[in-house]
């Protein structure tokens, strides 16, 4: 079977959707990722074969925005409703710049199978186009059906004015959340939902980094704000800050593209490294701090480690109300993060619930599981 998969050009949107494109590979089906230019290197690194779409122009967003709505609007709204903002533009932006060439490729190549990111309609107008099944693969929690009515709204308008049908949405959602960090009573934008094992956030067994080597202290705490907010000023100094008050090591990382120099002469037991995969990470330490990104908080949590959440943006607050809910992790105030932290080391019961949530992951379906399902 050939297989196209579609994703957003952003990296943090590729790597959840790698485990399953792989194990179609290893299944024998013909697989094809599209994404960025900037984010191929995962895919090439998987061995699929890479399709980069170039992004939509750098204004795109800003653009969208002033045209619907004013400053005061967003002033106004709370968190979910920016949500239901922010995937909104993504679908109407998506469409419009990116449609054409994905089904330019798709016309000739004949997949018979789409698996599109969530948000990324670009890829569900091409399966509704050909009239292919589809599915939607998770990056992060699902999306309640308030946030996603305007994006869906959005895509099929877009698609119109293309000459082109709605977005598909009639296969399945395939789901990386648990259902433990799940809150009840919500309508959900999915409500066929096939749970998946996120592999990308399991643990991966080795040797201690050597950033962790000839640390004062028994326990660690890992601080990150992810690679969207990593430069934000003033944000990782604070979390660091938060850190650094406790008797514990304090190992930082502040991504590819962060700057050494601006966290010089730290004290001893607080290192700053640009990057080490949390995979091999997460399985040496005690707790982590951060902005509640998706991919950092299911890790953690994969990993049976308690959290403090710093949501900045986007489906953060979601993230955090859901892990906070589920007694693993706690979302202090800004200024609370040094107390939270604390209570998250001294109460065992934060570990205890991080470690219900990480043998809840680890039973969910395979990627080769759902692989099969998907082609028979």
């Amino acid at each position: 079977m050939r297989v196209l998969v579609s994703a957003g050009v952003w990296h943090s949107h590729v790597v959840p959707l790698l485990p399953l494109t792989s194990a179609l590979l290893d299944a024998g089906h013909d697989v094809t990722f599209v994404t960025g230019p900037d984010a191929v290197g995962p895919v090439v690194d998987s061995g699929v074969r890479p399709l980069a779409v170039p992004p939509p122009p750098p204004d795109a967003f800003a653009r969208f925005m002033s045209a619907v709505y004013t400053p005061a609007d967003l002033a106004e709204m709370d968190s979910t409703a920016k949500l239901a903002v922010v995937v909104r533009a993504m679908a109407d932006i998506g469409v419009r710049t990116r449609v054409g060439e994905i089904l330019d490729f798709a016309r000739e190549w004949r997949p018979d199978l789409v698996i599109a990111g969530i948000g990324e309609f670009a890829g569900l107008v091409v399966a509704a186009e050909l009239g292919i099944p589809s599915a939607v693969h998770a990056i992060g929690p699902p999306k309640t059906a308030e946030v996603m009515a305007g994006a869906w709204a959005a895509g099929a308008a877009a698609a119109a004015e293309l000459g082109l049908p709605a977005p598909a949405k009639s296969g399945p959602y395939l789901d990386i959340w648990p259902a433990g960090l799940r809150q009840p009573g919500v309508e959900w934008d999915y409500p066929r939902t096939w749970p998946l094992r996120p592999e990308h956030v399991l643990p991966s067994p080795g040797p201690l980094p050597d950033a962790l080597s000839g640390l004062p202290h028994e326990r660690t705490v890992y601080v990150t704000a992810g690679v969207s907010h990593n430069t934000q000023p003033g944000l990782l100094e604070s979390l660091i800050a938060a850190a650094a008050h406790h008797p514990v090591n304090v190992l930082v990382t502040i991504g590819a593209n962060g700057d050494p120099a601006r966290f010089a002469d730290q004290p001893p037991h607080v290192r700053v490294e640009r990057f080490i995969p949390q995979n091999q990470l997460l399985p040496h330490v005690d707790a982590v701090l951060c902005h509640a990104g998706a991919a950092t908080t299911l890790g953690a949590l994969a990993h049976g480690v308690p959290l403090v959440l710093t949501p900045i943006a986007t489906d953060q607050f979601d993230i955090a109300a859901d892990a906070t809910a589920a007694g693993a992790a706690l979302t202090p105030s800004p200024d609370g993060a040094a107390q939270a932290l604390s209570a998250v080391l001294q109460d065992p019961s934060y570990a205890r619930a991080a470690h219900s949530l990480a043998a809840e992951i680890h039973d969910l379906p395979t990627p080769a599981d759902i692989a099969a399902r998907l082609t028979t």
